[in-house]
């Protein structure tokens, strides 16, 4: 399958050299001050961005059937007022973005009827949202950073924690992939 982005790509979405200076409502909240950390997910500007720049990528790339909405690595996730609103009640920051990939991908479905969006379930967003569903255009990779760092020598079904999200995402209906780290960072030389 071929990406027209791969990854973490809110920094490339919305550079924050870019819109920072100006902009920083684009960002995230954390404690009461604006991060580059992640995006502010529930922000209309940074939707419209976003959009803009994935057609344009997508347009340079027509052979293309994923591209990435994913959270830069690190964790920071908004707690402004409109992202707890929804984050709060959904239990987790994945409810801010798969409400955010659902709108991507109905804003891109009539002109690359093809490209499906592709997110991270990984660290903050690991846990799946309460209510809201991933559309049918969205495909979660559900990665094992949590499972993987911590218990090095176990399979994915041996911790509960990772058991627990992919039962998860399966049960709320989201298309999903598995992102498995092949190196196994307390042991590097194995």
């Amino acid at each position: 399958t071929d990406y027209a982005l791969f990854g973490h790509s809110f920094e490339w979405l919305v550079p924050e050299k870019q819109y920072f200076g100006e902009h920083p409502e684009y960002y995230s909240l954390v404690d009461g001050k604006r991060t580059t950390h992640q995006l502010c997910l529930t922000n209309p500007d940074v939707l419209r961005i976003a959009v803009d720049k994935v057609k344009t990528r997508l347009k340079q790339m027509p052979h293309c059937e994923l591209v990435s909405i994913s959270q830069n690595d690190c964790g920071g996730h908004c707690q402004c007022a409109n992202c707890k609103a929804i984050d709060g009640p959904e239990g987790t920051p994945a409810g801010t973005l798969i409400r955010f990939c659902n709108l991507v991908a109905d804003a891109i479905k009539d002109e690359f009827p093809h490209v499906r969006v592709s997110t991270l379930a990984y660290m903050g967003t690991v846990v799946p949202p309460r209510t809201i569903r991933p559309s049918d255009r969205v495909v979660v990779q559900l990665c094992t950073d949590r499972h993987a760092w911590k218990r090095p020598f176990l399979n994915l079904l041996e911790t509960e924690q990772f058991k627990k999200a992919m039962k998860g995402w399966h049960a709320i209906g989201a298309r999903t992939t598995i992102w498995h780290y092949t190196v196994n960072f307390h042991y590097y030389n194995l």
